[in-house]
């Protein structure tokens, strides 16, 4: 990061955003429905964290996700790409790997213009969760 001085002052003064908690949205939206709130209260609130480039998977490249857990959720689930600052040696790693990939199926892989971090960056349909060992067999 810049030195505090090489800063300007909107930097400084720049305010972070607000801390909501899934606790919180759940208890929001059970008010909302409870209260006949329509579309409002059936927000999905379910997020995965993903560090870029891999969080490009909203965009429709990955259709696969590996994770060392298990979950019993399925439905709309937010993919947030996290505050780490991606370089371009890996945007670059991993857009070869997809190329590839897509090549090989006789498609072409679209890749986003920009990575955006801290942001949620896509909705995805979480439709299972297959264990490893049955995934590979």
């Amino acid at each position: 990061p810049p030195h505090p001085k090489a800063m300007d002052s909107w930097q400084r003064r720049k305010p972070s955003p607000p801390r909501v908690t899934e606790a919180q949205i759940r208890r929001e939206q059970q008010q909302r429905a409870a209260a006949g709130g329509g579309a409002n209260a059936a927000v999905p609130t379910t997020v995965l964290s993903l560090w870029q480039p891999l969080a490009f998977l909203a965009h429709g490249l990955q259709r696969v996700e590996g994770r060392g857990w298990n979950t019993e959720f399925r439905g709309p689930l937010w993919i947030h790409a996290g505050s780490k600052q991606v370089d371009k040696e890996d945007i670059e790693r991993w857009e070869s790997i997809y190329r590839d990939a897509f090549a090989a199926d006789g498609h072409t892989a679209k890749f986003p213009k920009h990575y955006p971090t801290s942001a949620l960056v896509g909705l995805v349909q979480l439709v299972d969760v297959v264990s490893a060992q049955d995934f590979a067999g």
